[in-house]
């Protein structure tokens, strides 16, 4: 049997997968950051956007996710007289970083929950205007210490 001829759409399928972890990994953490510090905001829009953003995308399944954004928005936007369809790639990389984002905002918003003012110290002199920022991670177990991470 000669196996070279599954070769080209192996790297085909590679690549694919390549793009898609690349791209989802992106807008994944773009939508973490901007729905986990959501979660937190005192506007009542932007933090109810933010929690019902995070609860339907980790409330459901990335496969219904993905026949929902490939198959049902299409539908739904031929209903209403326009075309919402997309190519696979765009897709799953959708869904992808979506779903990912979704579970990234909970740890934002658990780290920025935290971050308390007291770690938060104001530089002494002058020109220096960046606050120095430290950084606690809690140690492993219940011994009651933390780790300096910065």
């Amino acid at each position: 049997m000669d196996w070279n001829i599954y070769l080209t759409p192996l790297l085909q399928g590679a690549w694919v997968t390549v793009q898609l972890t690349v791209y989802s990994t992106i807008l994944g953490a773009i939508t973490a950051f901007v729905f986990g510090i959501g979660k937190l905001s005192s506007n009542w829009f932007y933090r109810g956007f933010s929690i019902c953003f995070v609860e339907i995308f980790r409330g459901t399944s990335l496969l219904v996710q993905l026949f929902w954004l490939f198959f049902a928005l299409p539908l739904l936007g031929q209903a209403l007289g326009l075309d919402f369809r997309m190519a696979p790639l765009v897709a799953g990389t959708l869904a992808l970083g979506f779903n990912i984002g979704a579970y990234g905002a909970e740890v934002v918003r658990g780290a920025c929950r935290q971050c308390h003012v007291r770690n938060l110290r104001r530089p002494s002199a002058g020109l220096y205007a960046a606050p120095d920022i430290t950084v606690y991670l809690p140690a492993a177990g219940h011994s009651g210490n933390d780790a300096q991470l910065w």
